[in-house]
């Protein structure tokens, strides 16, 4: 295996930091360990590793024929070094079952431990995008929505979105009055805990058709956007 400054290059473009862990968003395994393409000795070719495993020998060193990579967080996308340390299977298993990890294991679509929600959740609050969360997880965009509102894992740590709320016709009228006000879409969706696509409905008259307040046949195409 040949790791160059240009590899580690490409490694650091695949992590996303937070304030304790790094966190792998590319390419994962279904066990939720990241994976990264490495040229082989001869450097002919590409082979396929750990991510994690990666990162200790970019940034600590060689691993010992026969060790294993640990994880003191116990995240398995994360591939900050300062949280790797090594440990044969035994030592690796018995800290597993220290920590409570070689039972009660749960996973959404067999795709992310409860280990990542917390992490998912603390990006999301800094900025990243549930579009992004589902690219890098594989998840869809309701097991995201319901990590990070609370609905799965209530209880797995980080700070939760508000859930939306459902309407009442008072709201209804409201939001349609502001919107052919010239408000912008996205202080409504803000105010009211909905969604672009339910906006769009609401002025629409698709939904709540029966509700008093001014709607649209057809959204301009500036107000679609803005919305989104």
């Amino acid at each position: 295996m040949i790791l160059t400054s240009r590899t580690r290059e490409r490694f650091l473009a695949k992590v996303q930091k937070t304030a304790d862990c790094w966190i792998w968003v590319a390419a994962k395994h279904m066990n939720g360990y990241g994976k990264f393409a490495v040229r082989d000795s001869v450097g002919h070719r590409f082979t396929i590793r750990l991510a994690h495993r990666i990162a200790y020998e970019l940034f600590i060193g060689e691993i010992p024929h026969g060790q294993e990579v640990m994880h003191s967080c116990d995240e398995r996308a994360c591939v900050n070094p300062s949280h790797l340390s090594l440990g044969d299977h035994a030592v690796n298993m018995a800290d597993a079952k220290a920590k409570g990890r070689l039972r009660g294991r749960r996973t959404i679509g067999r795709k992310l431990w409860i280990g990542s929600v917390g992490v998912l959740r603390l990006l999301a609050a800094s900025g990243t995008r549930n579009a992004e969360l589902s690219r890098a997880t594989g998840l869809n965009a309701s097991s995201i929505s319901g990590l990070l509102t609370g609905r799965f894992w209530a209880n797995a740590g980080g700070p939760l979105k508000p859930r939306r709320t459902r309407l009442v016709p008072s709201q209804v009228t409201e939001i349609r009055s502001r919107y052919v006000a010239g408000e912008h879409p996205r202080d409504i969706l803000r105010a009211f805990s909905i969604g672009s696509s339910q906006l769009h409905r609401i002025m629409r008259g698709e939904d709540w058709p029966n509700v008093l307040g001014p709607t649209l046949a057809k959204l301009p195409v500036g107000r679609r956007r803005l919305a989104r």
